[in-house]
């Protein structure tokens, strides 16, 4: 076991101000947190935002080196890229330069595997920050050089086929978006003049997640957080349980049924998925339920107009009141979303069954590889994986 600042130096990251137009659009690639949240690899080569020489020089950025590992240490804690050249960073990064003993892509799936770990590690009222002394403090297992190229070998292969699979996913719900448009055109212009309402009105509740941060458990009942939750689909990899005590507590105001759409109101913002028959669930933090009134409108119509409606690039024409960042609960309300005839919905949802029953070929798949992917992990850092046979 190895401090992380004994094999790796522990580098925090700054932001130039603002104001100051000399310090930005330069040539040096600088990184936010929410840089890494779309990632599709490991690896990182390109930001939206850059600065200039003047502005890293003005600023507690540093340059980072090619083959840096970025560890994003608030909001939120976890987030890892490998940089592909040099870049900075903000303040929300505690970045790895690894030194010679240690190799960066196992770095990455090491602290993959421990970011739970991590984040309970960090502190803060308004949001949790890992402190840079924690993660120089916080101990790895670190076997030799040749022995963690291999586990980020095999690692590596188990990711890409995740990877590949969840790009299967994403594509399918493109397909289902299309077939929207096609059927009833853009909601925000209306092109066909179909009947438009605000959401409360063709819904039977619209209900915000608990304000308490769950205590998790071992095991129980799935709590829910906005990394469950896909493009229209949902992501169990990462499992988080509360007990029956705080099921009943949580579910106090409104108990989840199939057929309600859980929506994603800050973080990863306008995200949702529809609940299956079967699933036994609560809100953990920043999830927002709607039940749709069947009589008015179907959930699976809802939901694909709910995701057209809340990408970043529509957000500020449909919600004054909220950004990219943060949905308000009295905007999601008032939200206007067009109503057609009820026999179109359902020639939707048809096509629809159609896509889902493709998509839940694709989701099994994908649980299937990330229960394979983190089982690797576990044994990899365990000490207890076979390298010995071609993985």
């Amino acid at each position: 076991m190895v401090k992380l600042g004994d094999c790796c130096e522990v580098v925090s990251g700054g932001t130039p101000k603002r104001e100051i137009g000399e310090y930005w659009d330069g040539s040096i690639y600088w990184v936010t947190p929410k840089d890494l949240s779309q990632l599709s690899s490991i690896y990182i080569d390109s930001t939206p935002e850059r600065i200039t020489d003047l502005g890293l020089k003005k600023s507690s950025a540093t340059l980072l080196p090619k083959h840096s590992l970025l560890f994003s240490s608030r909001a939120p804690i976890g987030h890892l890229a490998i940089t592909t050249t040099e870049m900075a960073t903000n303040q929300g990064f505690k970045s790895l330069i690894p030194k010679s003993q240690a190799d960066v892509k196992y770095l990455f799936f090491c602290l993959k595997y421990f970011r739970a770990e991590l984040e309970n590690l960090g502190n803060g009222a308004t949001f949790k920050e890992v402190s840079k002394k924690v993660v120089e403090n916080y101990q790895i297992p670190l076997p030799p050089l040749p022995i963690q190229k291999q586990i980020a070998a095999v690692l590596e292969k188990a990711d890409t086929l995740r990877q590949q699979c969840q790009q299967m996913e994403q594509e399918l719900n493109a397909l289902a978006q299309s077939v929207f448009l096609e059927m009833f055109g853009d909601p925000v212009r209306n092109p066909k003049s179909w009947q438009k309402k605000s959401l409360s009105t063709v819904t039977d509740r619209i209900i915000d997640c608990p304000h308490t941060t769950p205590q998790w458990t071992a095991d129980g009942i799935t709590c829910l957080r906005t990394t469950n939750l896909t493009y229209g689909g949902w992501n169990f990899a990462d499992h988080r349980f509360v007990d029956a005590e705080q099921y009943k507590e949580r579910t106090s105001r409104s108990e989840i049924e199939p057929g309600d759409i859980i929506l994603s109101r800050e973080g990863t913002v306008g995200v949702a998925a529809i609940v299956d028959v079967g699933m036994k669930l609560c809100l953990g933090q920043r999830l927002v339920q709607v039940r749709p009134n069947v009589i008015k409108i179907h959930s699976e119509f809802l939901l694909y107009q709910l995701l057209f409606l809340l990408t970043p690039e529509r957000l500020t024409q449909v919600m004054s009141g909220s950004t990219v960042k943060h949905l308000n609960m009295s905007d999601i309300r008032s939200l206007g979303v067009i109503v057609p005839p009820i026999e179109d919905q359902i020639q939707f949802k048809q096509v629809w069954t159609s896509i889902k029953s493709e998509l839940i070929k694709t989701e099994r798949q994908i649980s299937s590889l990330d229960e394979c992917f983190y089982s690797l992990m576990q044994r990899a850092f365990k000490g207890e994986l076979d390298l010995t046979t071609n993985a």
